[in-house]
């Protein structure tokens, strides 16, 4: 792990880790404030381009205005140029979400699950009957099937260039309790800094309204994840 001085009020832990699930072991990344407490935890479900050097960026953002963010390598660094089982996706969130619920992580608060691109249809499915999932954030999804169900606040953010956007009316009326974000100026992977499609100003308008979204459904020190020995 390294501290990191920068944006925000935390001085934060952040790196490579292990993400234990019983006797098995998968890499990922986590970013948190570098102090004792609690904190309100993102779950993150990436998307076909994986463990990005973006994303990662992204999560010590988070980290810096007090969140933990855990992201489980689905692709375990191999990357992927074809969609993955969402089977073996869910395994994976699962895998992360009994790691949040262990013992050895005494800093998780209120937990939510971010989702991107492919990873988000992932990430409906493992938040449904969950009841210690607060907060669910969508980024560029790929589809909405299933989000009708999702009962806990939600916000879906897309571009111009996003599936979701051809049919936005449709999505609007499958899902009206999300809160969606349209920019229409932005492509698929306006959020992505490697990407052709990056958009620094929207990007940054649409992490202050991830932030804002957040701040309004999660806290640090409250009950969280049932513990487990």
């Amino acid at each position: 792990m390294s501290i990191l001085k920068g944006e925000g009020t935390h001085t934060i832990l952040y790196g490579s880790a292990d993400i234990h699930d019983g006797l098995r072991s998968d890499r990922g990344y986590l970013a948190r404030p570098d102090h004792a407490g609690s904190f309100p935890t993102l779950l993150v479900s990436h998307g076909r381009a994986g463990m990005t050097s973006s994303l990662k960026a992204l999560a010590r953002r988070f980290a810096r205005h007090g969140y933990a963010v855990v992201i489980p390598d689905f692709y375990r660094g191999r990357g992927s140029s074809a969609p993955w089982p969402e089977d073996r996706l869910i395994s994976g969130l699962e895998g992360a979400h009994r790691f949040l619920a262990s013992s050895d992580t005494p800093w998780v608060g209120d937990l939510a699950l971010l989702g991107f691109g492919s990873g988000a249809s992932a990430a409906v499915e493992f938040v449904l009957g969950r009841s210690n999932v607060r907060a669910l954030v969508l980024a560029s999804p790929r589809t909405t099937f299933g989000l009708g169900e999702v009962a806990i606040p939600t916000m879906g953010i897309y571009g111009k260039a996003d599936e979701v956007a051809e049919n936005r009316e449709q999505a609007q009326e499958d899902a009206p309790q999300v809160e969606w974000v349209l920019y229409g100026s932005a492509g698929h992977d306006f959020l992505d800094e490697s990407s052709e499609s990056f958009d620094a100003a929207i990007a940054e308008d649409a992490v202050s309204r991830i932030l804002d979204f957040l701040e309004g459904h999660l806290v640090g020190e409250a009950p969280g994840l049932p513990r487990t020995r």
